[in-house]
């Protein structure tokens, strides 16, 4: 049975491969690194101030980053804020090891170490993990530049929606990029991928 394949086109004209990946084990990779966090007894809801109501009762409501705040309450404030871009930070690592093992498990690691060669002696350590090195090849020689990263997990997250785009995920998954790319560009780059695959040959 014929497979079909999906290619993305890199900056430099290089074509590569990619598939999808199980989106339901990157949603419980994240899940596990959220619970990781609370375990460590990370502040990631946001601190909440007293209210007095009409009836003469108090609740608690969250604070936001416009509500007034005490010493504390700031300090409090600041520490959610920190845990919160850590968390999100860690997520987007855990995507992108998604993407790089998975998106791209077709692309290996040539035979030829001429490539390595030419970083040594650009006085870079070469990495001596197998997967770390394989890493360091995808990004030095295939996916060279942002737009390239951006690119591919555009695609990769596409197909692993089996094209049913939801772009409010998409801007989720592509969190990493938000200051790099914008909301205009994500689109750019969801009509770009759209037309791509629209003009591939059906294998």
């Amino acid at each position: 049975m014929d497979v079909k394949k999906h290619v993305y086109v890199t900056v430099n004209g290089r074509e590569v491969e990619y598939q999808a990946i199980s989106l339901d084990a990157l949603r419980l990779s994240w899940n596990g690194i959220e619970k990781q966090y609370r375990n460590r007894g990370e502040p990631l809801d946001p601190p909440t101030y007293e209210i007095v109501t009409g009836g003469g009762g108090k609740v608690q409501e969250p604070h936001d980053a416009t509500t007034e705040k005490t010493p504390d309450e700031q300090a409090a404030w600041d520490a959610y804020i920190d845990a919160v871009n850590r968390l999100q930070d860690d997520k987007i690592i855990m995507q992108m090891q998604y993407i790089l093992e998975d998106g791209l498990e077709l692309i290996s690691i040539p035979q030829d170490t001429s490539w390595m060669e030419k970083h040594k002696r650009r006085m870079i350590d070469i990495p001596t993990d197998p997967d770390k090195l394989r890493e360091f090849y995808i990004t030095s020689e295939i996916l060279k530049t942002h737009d390239d990263m951006a690119g591919i997990t555009v695609s990769v997250m596409i197909l692993s929606q089996q094209g049913k785009v939801d772009e409010a995920e998409l801007e989720t998954a592509l969190e990493s990029f938000r200051g790099y790319l914008g909301r205009k560009a994500i689109k750019r780059l969801v009509n770009r991928q759209k037309q791509v695959e629209a003009q591939q040959p059906a294998i």
